[in-house]
């Protein structure tokens, strides 16, 4: 079983001890019950050593099930988080092209769902082995009895589990189809809480996506999973009959066809009835394995593969930064309403210490793609980048991306300054004095590196993410749009006051903005036209 060998690949020796100890409670078990039968068949011993035997299996049992669930526990945790770990690091390194066509929405939905599906499914390993060791324990005690009635048990269990397998197969396809649906769910999910205050202003449109795809949808996954789950439990009760009707079979028809002794057949009916147990434990485990069976196939659906990764950081970058050129750059991609693909490019474009740059144009002329392509998040399709005369391959675009201080239109705003600590440095004190340049002193605070609060206007929001970029410090920069959402009295500071600042400490900029008014005060403006760049000052 593929879920089985996933296990055994990713905590081999946790996932065999935990299978050792419960094999160990399982034997013992079915021992008590050999101990039980052979005293009430009359097989008499000193009372002592029964009461030896007896009690010390009971231990026995009792603490090799505890230490085997207790390793269950510390495995499943320990590689339910390895592969948390994984997956997020395995996302980063995912292109940002493909994550922006939809894969954030199906890696959220594993991180959220089919990891702690898969957990669940690790925490059932020592109860299925506890039971798996009970029935092959009372297997063996009932060919030690009678091997005759035990070939019939073998034939009628064999039937009975190709009936069963044909069910949780039926189950299995519908949990899958529900699976599918749930990716699709998360994306309206975001769009809900992202999109909260069109949806309470607009009446029409908040009816419309509620009782429309959002709502088909969920209810197509709710009849996909109540279909799985009846399934299974249709499975899960024709089981229970095919146990009592083989308890009959023991009963009324066996002495009707062969000589059986009654001892052997007592002792037959008693353990048959023990194995029920273990036999609903192996019922309840199944449509939990079915479960991370495909939890796991949606896994491995994402194309993020599950063996283990050593993380690699990219080498330094320049010490002196010179210049940075993009030579013969293209790249193509497709915009929405049109059927043929938008080329961006070839571009020609070389930025130098000390130097800003405006980059201007009309909307879906480009802009923002070309910035990705420069700071290596988008690879060109032809012509390459240099950094200082450097080309700059497909495995030097994360070596790329270290030169580069950005504050895109949707950047996000994270709470702390992640990665910008430095013992060398007082981060809070220097993040203070950006606060109060931005005049945001009075709004938020710095303590150990976060800030109290990211609750605030746009405007601000893009002020604190250019704070970060300051405490970055990297030799190039790159605004994209950044002043659309301010005031014009900051938007004046902004363009006179702070990117002069950055150009006299030898930054290279280069500032995406629709604000003519101030083109002037960059050394060289560039107008980007339906993926075509050129020069006007």
């Amino acid at each position: 079983m593929k879920i089985l060998r996933f296990f055994l690949r990713d905590s081999p020796r946790l996932l065999c001890a935990a299978v050792l100890f419960g094999a160990l409670s399982g034997v013992s078990s079915a021992a008590l019950l050999a101990l039980i039968n052979n005293h009430l068949n009359g097989h008499r011993v000193l009372l002592s050593d029964a009461v030896t035997h007896f009690f010390g299996l009971i231990l026995l049992t009792m603490l090799s099930s505890l230490v085997s669930r207790i390793l269950a526990i510390q495995m499943s945790e320990q590689s339910i988080d390895d592969l948390r770990q994984r997956l997020c690091r395995q996302f980063v390194g995912t292109p940002l092209c493909e994550i922006e066509e939809g894969r954030a929405d199906q890696v959220f939905a594993t991180l959220t769902q089919d990891l702690n599906t898969i957990g669940q499914a690790l925490a059932s390993v020592p109860p299925l082995c506890i039971s798996l060791f009970i029935l092959m324990g009372c297997v063996l005690y009932l060919g030690w009895l009678s091997p005759r009635i035990l070939v019939v048990l073998v034939v009628y269990l064999a039937l009975g589990m190709v009936s069963v397998r044909a069910l949780e197969g039926r189950a299995t396809k519908f949990l899958q189809r529900s699976r599918d649906e749930w990716d699709i769910l998360i994306g309206f999910f975001r769009a809900l809480t992202s999109g909260i205050k069109e949806i309470k202003l607009h009446p029409q449109r908040r009816e419309a996506f509620l009782t429309g795809p959002l709502e088909a949808t969920s209810q197509s996954y709710r009849r996909n999973s109540i279909l799985s789950s009846r399934i299974h439990a249709l499975s899960n009760s024709w089981s229970q009959v095919l146990y009592f009707l083989f308890i009959g079979v023991i009963l009324y028809a066996l002495p009707e066809i062969l000589d059986i002794d009654l001892r052997v057949l007592a002792g037959y009916t008693l353990t048959v009835l023990y194995m029920r147990a273990p036999i609903v434990v192996l019922l309840d485990t199944v449509p939990i394995f079915g479960r991370a069976r495909v939890s796991l196939r949606k896994i491995e659906e994402l194309g993020l593969t599950l063996s283990p990764e050593v993380p690699t950081l990219p080498p330094p970058p320049v010490a002196v930064f010179q210049r940075i050129d993009l030579v013969g750059l293209t790249h193509r991609y497709n915009r929405e309403r049109e059927e043929r693909d938008f080329v961006l490019g070839p571009i020609d474009l070389c930025l130098r210490s000390g130097e800003m740059v405006f980059l201007a144009g009309g909307n879906g002329s480009g802009k923002t793609t070309l910035a990705k392509i420069l700071v290596g998040l988008y690879a060109p399709e032809s012509g390459e980048i240099r950094v200082n005369g450097r080309p700059v391959g497909d495995g030097d675009r994360e070596w790329l991306g270290q030169h580069f201080s950005v504050v895109f239109s949707d950047s996000h705003l994270f709470d702390s300054l992640f990665g910008l600590e430095s013992p060398a440095v007082d981060l809070d004190a220097r993040a203070r004095e950006y606060l109060l340049k931005l005049q945001l002193d009075q709004k938020v605070k710095v303590q150990g590196g976060a800030f109290s609060t990211t609750s605030l206007s746009q405007g601000q929001r893009k002020r604190l993410a250019l704070l970060t970029a300051y405490l970055e410090d990297h030799p190039i920069y790159v605004f994209d749009e950044w002043a659309a959402d301010q005031d014009p009295a900051f938007k004046q500071v902004f363009y006179l006051e702070l990117l002069p600042e950055l150009r006299a400490r030898g930054k290279a900029i280069l500032v995406i903005t629709h604000d003519d008014r101030y083109f002037d005060v960059g050394d060289r403006l560039l107008r980007l036209d339906n993926g075509r760049l050129t020069a006007e000052r």
